[in-house]
């Protein structure tokens, strides 16, 4: 990781009450092969034609999805982990492709509309290999180029934030 990633991530830290204190998981979920970092040069996982480097370790079962909304066409690749209570979102990468992201204001407004979070979650400009983007600590999405979009969630109760920002940092198409 470079310097520079090294240092937001510390400031941002330090600086923002979105990334307080997070426990690391006490429990870990059943193994995935795709919950490590990418071996002989290949990607952990390839979403969409987005390819991740290094995802968690000890994320549960994925499955793939595809769907379309408002003019908008999502592939995503979701992580879950079984828990006492049924199932659990451990991981969720979502690559986006539409009009509503020709700017980075647009795509920031209808991305947060569309999550429709409640209570919305308190998002901090923080960019991904120089594209705009913003994390909350759960989450870092972040736009590409105009109509390419994707958003990196993370269970932040079973992971530390800097688990989130290394997932997303190790993106690249």
């Amino acid at each position: 990781m470079s310097g520079s990633m090294r240092s937001r991530i510390a400031r941002v830290t330090a600086g923002a009450a979105v990334l307080a204190a997070v426990t690391v998981p006490a429990a870990a979920a059943a193994g995935s092969p795709e919950g490590r970092p990418a071996a002989r040069n290949e990607p952990a996982t390839v979403v969409d034609g987005i390819e991740f480097d290094t995802v968690p370790d000890r994320l549960g079962r994925s499955s793939d999805f595809r769907y379309d909304y408002a003019g908008v066409a999502f592939v995503s690749r979701v992580w879950e982990s079984r828990t006492p209570a049924g199932w659990s979102v451990d991981l969720d990468i979502v690559v986006m492709r539409g009009a509503h992201m020709r700017t980075k204001a647009m795509f920031r407004q209808w991305f947060i509309a569309y999550e429709d979070r409640s209570p919305t979650p308190t998002y901090i400009p923080f960019g991904v290999h120089k594209h705009y983007g913003w994390l909350a600590k759960d989450q870092l999405f972040w736009l590409i180029r105009p109509g390419l979009a994707v958003s990196v969630k993370l269970d932040h109760s079973r992971w530390a934030s800097y688990d989130l920002v290394r997932t997303a940092w190790s993106a690249h198409r």
